[in-house]
């Protein structure tokens, strides 16, 4: 059963294709057909919109995202057409190519849309998949990411709609920076209450939003115990400076090309961009030399054997003798960075939480009778993994094995295996 239902995304991509490409024919022939009669562009474009709206039974939006990206497989992505006619890939993976390809010119289009196309094979949720090839974009044309993101700027917005209930749903379009200060303030404000607090951190974080808005520094912790350890907190007389970290590498401060830079819970950013942070002193731009972190290279389609290297099973990596806070259950604030630093995301099949809102936990659970015969404390049997999903390992839904190049097999207690890569800071 299970196989069979594997098969079925396939057959719903070729089909979906299939109508793509019917609907950019009949837009075409629509245009034409307008053209020939008044001569007017702007009228003959509006008119598949309506039509096509109305024979799929979909907002007049998305019947435009339909035929404009019909018409970008037509015209220049031709490889990702054929992908995605021959099932490997969806409608929401040829929606991203386009979107974080279409600025670059044929040439470079030519060189990365098949690094692209195995990108969007491997099964990441759509803001993982963004951030992927975000970071393929920007190495190739780093100095057109710049002026893109420059030309997006103006850009800002802001919204506020009714929701259920009482409710209501707000968001903004900010600067990449803009945005990960502001988290920083939430993630600040959100660590003002004790671990017995009865709020999921959704609601924490949603709580401590209005906090900042009021210009408050803190939450009331609603664990309601007298022995609470932030119930007599002081307030701060101002919010604190948030710390933001920018993750790059020397040769790219220096102007030289490097790797690219990373915003911990936002994701890549341009060179440019990581140079002007940098030289802001209410910035701390955080970087690692080569050799500190290890990324696995995405794999063909279709190979299901995990990737080499499988670290031993007994959870101490590489070492013969535990290094120093190996046999220490919790990690030091160091070696949580560095992990959260290179994860980017929990390291779950299919999650995107933000690694720095997840559990730092053991590949190989730690033996807190006897520390050195279980799994170490150790960069290389670690791993960021939201709260839910870290409570299925623990039950037994998922068992991990972390390979040395720090990619994680995940096998289910079906016997289904999957594999995921780390997405925050690379070398």
């Amino acid at each position: 059963m299970a196989e069979g239902l594997r098969a079925v995304p396939r057959e719903v991509n070729r089909r979906f294709a299939q109508t793509i490409a019917d609907v950019v024919e009949l837009a075409t022939l629509r245009v034409n057909e307008e053209l020939a009669i008044s001569g007017d562009l702007d009228k003959a474009a509006r008119i598949p919109v309506v039509e096509v709206s109305m024979l799929l039974d979909v907002s007049r939006t998305m019947a435009g995202v339909y035929i404009d990206n019909g018409l970008q497989l037509r015209d220049r992505f031709h490889a990702t057409r054929t992908a995605f006619e021959e099932g490997d890939i969806g409608f929401t993976h040829v929606r991203e190519i386009v979107t974080a390809l279409q600025g670059l010119d044929d040439e470079l289009l030519a060189r990365v849309e098949p690094e692209a196309i195995l990108i969007a094979q491997q099964g990441l949720s759509r803001s993982v998949l963004r951030n992927e090839l975000d970071r393929m974009v920007i190495a190739a044309d780093p100095d057109g990411a710049a002026e893109r993101r420059k030309a997006m700027e103006p850009h800002s917005d802001y919204r506020s709609s009714r929701d259920l209930n009482g409710l209501a749903h707000i968001s903004a379009t900010i600067t990449a920076a803009e945005a990960a200060e502001l988290d920083a303030r939430i993630t600040a404000v959100t660590g003002t209450v004790c671990s017995r607090d009865h709020r999921q951190p959704h609601q924490q974080r949603a709580d401590a939003f209005v906090a900042v808005m009021r210009g408050h520094t803190y939450l009331d912790c609603t664990c309601e115990r007298d022995q609470c350890p932030e119930k007599h907190r002081e307030p701060l007389p101002a919010p604190p400076k948030p710390t933001v970290k920018i993750h790059t590498d020397a040769a790219t401060l220096a102007g030289l090309i490097g790797h690219v830079p990373t915003i911990d819970g936002y994701g890549v950013i341009d060179p440019a961009l990581a140079r002007e942070l940098a030289a802001d002193a209410t910035w701390q731009g955080l970087f690692r030399e080569a050799g500190q972190f290890a990324r696995g290279r995405h794999r063909q389609p279709g190979i299901t054997a995990p990737p080499q290297g499988l670290l031993p099973p007994n959870g101490h990596g590489t070492f013969t003798e535990p290094p120093p806070g190996a046999l220490t259950y919790q990690p030091s604030q160091a070696l949580r960075e560095a992990i959260i630093a290179r994860d980017g995301t929990c390291r779950t099949p299919g999650c995107s939480t933000p690694a720095s809102e997840c559990e730092i936990d053991h590949m190989i659970p730690f033996n807190h009778a006897d520390p050195r015969s279980g799994g170490w404390t150790i960069e290389q049997n670690l791993g960021a993994i939201c709260r839910p999903d870290h409570k299925r390992k623990t039950l037994g839904y998922w068992i991990a094995r972390m390979h040395s190049d720090r990619t994680i097999t995940w096998t289910t207690q079906y016997g289904q295996t999957f594999t995921t890569r780390p997405h925050g800071w690379t070398d």
